[in-house]
């Protein structure tokens, strides 16, 4: 059993989306853009909040991290999903930018529903190269937060974290996770996307700094909180001077 299938639409386009740039460029060849707000509807919970959807840009490909709620669909190259809960995975929105030659990567939970399209499942702590670029999954839990006494996101499941490596960029997506040791030991990173905002599900705003002033990559975007509930500045106050914060909401 699961909460996050209460409604038939439950992560949607949040009124807090603008028109402003929600890109962090690189280099010329490398561009990542948030998708920006969503709106969370489960019934007993509702929230406007920043998710964990992501569009890479570099050189001729697309890559897309957790996509959902997307109103600007462009076509991808690759697509990865960290884990099958809807407000990281979403079946009508991969359809919006899938096409033949799309490879989704993802974990073994979504074999059965990516049945017709081009799926390669991945467990935790694999490399895969790509043409281009290369990944490495990182496992993402939680060993602290629980629902209602149910672990939303236990290491048996092999959900996931993602470093991609682009020549000298390494960009980390966390995924949903606490602050376990598997992420301490990640080094040189250009780009750490991390979440910070929702204490059931994933580190908080102190927890999530401690992290990040550990791995110390040159760019951190806090990812996962509720928009307008201060998160992000507690973040940004507890993290170390020389660590850029760029908020892609």
């Amino acid at each position: 059993m699961s909460f996050f299938v209460l409604s038939c639409h439950p992560v949607t386009v949040s009124k807090y989306r603008t028109d402003n740039s929600h890109s962090l460029v690189i280099s010329k060849d490398f561009k990542i853009t948030s998708l920006q707000a969503v709106f969370l509807n489960y019934g007993f919970y509702r929230a406007h909040s920043f998710q964990s959807g992501f569009r890479i840009n570099y050189k001729d490909i697309i890559i897309y991290i957790d996509p959902v709620a997307i109103d600007l669909p462009i076509k991808a190259d690759y697509i990865f999903i960290t884990h099958p809960h809807v407000d990281h995975f979403s079946l009508n929105d991969i359809d919006k930018i899938y096409k033949e030659s799309t490879v989704i990567i993802g974990p073994q939970q979504l074999e059965k529903k990516l049945k017709n399209y081009r799926f390669q499942s991945i467990s935790p702590n694999k490399k895969i190269d790509f043409r281009k670029f290369t990944c490495q999954t990182i496992p993402a839990y939680n060993y602290k937060h629980k629902f209602f006494d149910i672990a939303l996101h236990k290491e048996k499941k092999n959900y996931l974290g993602y470093v991609l490596t682009f020549d000298d960029i390494k960009i980390y997506h966390a995924g949903d996770t606490d602050d376990i040791e598997e992420i301490k030991q990640l080094k040189h990173i250009t780009v750490a996307l991390i979440p910070i905002g929702e204490k059931r599900t994933a580190m908080n705003p102190i927890q999530a700094a401690k992290i990040v002033n550990q791995i110390k990559p040159k760019f951190v975007v806090p990812i996962h909180y509720k928009l307008n509930k201060g998160s992000e500045q507690l973040f940004k106050d507890c993290l170390n001077s020389e660590i850029t914060v760029k908020l892609l909401h």
